[in-house]
């Protein structure tokens, strides 16, 4: 199964940071059920180099759960696509 998010559906910062390439480490937090990413921040202090940021809520669309199922995030210029795996 596959879920496209198209980059134009996300909120105008994120948007913004994800054009600039300054989004890492996507993953998906199955307990708020949103997909978040690193953002790189200047800053001199090695603990606060980075920040979990809010890319996308699926709660509008569905549940994500991964009892029975993995997934691998492909990033394109114009879109983020989940791609999941029953196990």
């Amino acid at each position: 199964m596959k879920i496209i998010i198209p980059i134009t559906t996300l909120p105008l910062e994120v948007q913004e940071l994800y054009r600039e390439n300054r989004l890492d480490n996507f993953a998906i937090d199955y307990q708020y059920n949103n997909m978040l990413a690193g953002v790189k921040k200047e800053s001199i202090h090695l603990d606060e180099r980075w920040k979990d940021i809010e890319v996308f809520n699926f709660t509008k669309y569905l549940k994500m759960d991964n009892r029975f199922n993995t997934y691998t995030i492909e990033l394109t210029p114009t879109e983020i696509i989940i791609h999941i795996t029953v196990t």
